[in-house]
């Protein structure tokens, strides 16, 4: 899954609270920003008792002034003051202070069923104690601590249970971090119920849980599911290439070829405006279809825009092998013989290029092996099965990631594929633009591995632009 939940830690607004802890929050009494009935005098007492307690810097004398709100609060209470709005109103005070949540929703939902025109007031405080909350639970995600995390986000959740971030969060928690999809449906759906279409600072939150809800049915196996909310969500992005691939894979597996096909069509009628990227993805959906003939295209038009982008080069070769395979089925002597050739022809500048920028990487050297047995070539075929056969270390990047902004992670895999132990040669990494400039190098040492060991690397990269990657064998040091 390419698409990643963004995870956004919230400013306050106001400047009261930065911390749902008592003592933090003891700091200067409050007036409301609300008509309330505090002439009764157990009512006042408790607005006197409260203030002192929030004003205090003395936490037995706050905890005195806290135990004397409560017990007015009680009085005026069994005094027939349970109508009297202000009296719920100070409660959830009174918990807000004690840092009881439960308390202080209970409180503040009667408070503002009984007088709705304290409705901002209370929301405004329910939004303080929820915003430090809410950067706890991100905070703990991304250190990967996912219990402490919906801890925080259920605590918020309880504070301010009509705003949409802690649903959103949780589930990309469940579904990513918990593998639980079905978890993870539910609460990307809660999170839509309560976003809103025409808030502009939603509108990211409602494309990415749509996407996820697709996403996630599709996982699960509900195919109709995800098609509908694929469909949804192309209503929002039509030009989502990852998101095509991924409907005319879900109308494929449905028997819904004729609607998989138009779909593909749409992808590669509309390249211009589509990114490399959503044809690459798009390219592989083709492939695992077996449309060759299509996925071929789509790897083509890719590589037109982004020439250097190893997976792409990779894919076209295998998909051009693909085409070639059949062959046989419906021809035969010179003609099969010309045929393939023809292939080869297609296949040669595109390994040749693979091996320039991935040069470690067996599989590269057995796709440019095959594109010389294609052309009829057998001692370069020869040759370049025995330069595979004969390289020591085996170098595949496994992952190559847009991290956001101008960042990126590449990940990659040194196996030693000899019997002894052996040190690789150090790697140099390049990271180009569209056009093949370099904007960014990182060298990999070499590795110390034993015979057959696997070893790993990851680089964390930095630059305006950055599309590709390619590397040298050897240090330019």
């Amino acid at each position: 899954m390419r698409r990643l939940v963004k995870l956004t830690v919230l400013g306050l607004v106001t400047a009261s609270f930065t911390t749902t802890s008592a003592a933090a929050q003891r700091r200067q009494w409050e007036q409301p920003n609300c008509e309330l009935r505090t002439s009764h005098f157990l009512v006042n007492s408790a607005v006197l008792y409260l203030s002192a307690a929030a004003s205090s810097s003395f936490e037995d004398q706050q905890d005195r002034e806290l135990r004397n709100a409560a017990r007015v609060l009680r009085d005026a209470l069994n005094r027939g003051q349970e109508e009297n709005p202000a009296v719920w109103y100070l409660w959830g005070r009174y918990y807000e202070m004690k840092s009881d949540l439960a308390g202080m929703d209970s409180s503040y939902t009667r408070a503002q069923e009984m007088e709705p025109a304290c409705a901002d007031d209370i929301a405004a405080r329910r939004h303080r104690l929820w915003v430090p909350l809410l950067n706890a639970g991100i905070s703990a995600y991304q250190e990967g601590d996912s219990e402490a995390a919906i801890r925080s986000f259920s605590e918020a959740n309880f504070v301010k249970p009509g705003d949409p971030h802690t649903y959103y969060y949780m589930g990309d928690i469940q579904g990513r971090a918990l593998n639980a999809p079905d978890s993870a449906i539910a609460y990307f759906e809660m999170a839509l119920d309560r976003l809103d279409e025409s808030n502009a600072e939603h509108a990211e939150m409602i494309q990415n849980s749509t996407y996820m809800v697709g996403r996630f049915f599709q996982i699960v196996g509900n195919l109709d599911s995800a098609a509908t909310w694929y469909e949804t969500y192309l209503d929002i992005d039509p030009a989502d290439g990852e998101v095509i691939g991924s409907l005319a894979r879900v109308y494929t597996q449905l028997g819904r070829t004729d609607d998989a096909l138009a779909v593909y069509d749409n992808i590669l009628a509309n390249a211009d405006a589509m990114d490399p990227l959503d044809l690459f993805d798009a390219g592989v959906s083709l492939f695992v279809n077996e449309l060759y003939e299509k996925a071929a295209m789509a790897f083509e038009l890719g590589l037109e825009r982004n020439p250097n982008y190893r997976d792409g080069i990779y894919n076209l070769a295998n998909t051009y092998i693909a085409q070639s395979q059949g062959l046989a089925d419906s021809l035969e002597g010179e003609e099969l013989a010309a045929a393939k050739k023809s292939y080869g022809e297609k296949l040669d500048p595109y390994t040749a290029t693979l091996l320039e920028v991935d040069p470690g990487n067996q599989q590269a050297h057995m796709l440019r092996a095959q594109s010389f047995q294609l052309l009829g070539e057998p001692d370069s075929t020869l040759a370049y099965l025995e330069k595979a056969q004969d390289l020591a270390f085996d170098i595949t990047v496994d992952m190559f990631q847009f991290m956001g902004g101008d960042t990126f992670t590449a990940h990659g895999l040194i196996t030693n594929l000899g019997d002894g132990e052996a040190t690789s040669m150090p790697l140099t990494f390049e990271f180009v633009d569209q056009d093949g400039a370099v904007v960014v190098s990182e060298v990999v040492g070499g590795q110390t591995l034993g015979g057959g060991e696997l070893g790993e690397f990851e680089l964390n990269i930095v630059g305006p632009g950055i599309v590709a990657w390619r590397y040298s064998v050897g240090s330019s040091e």
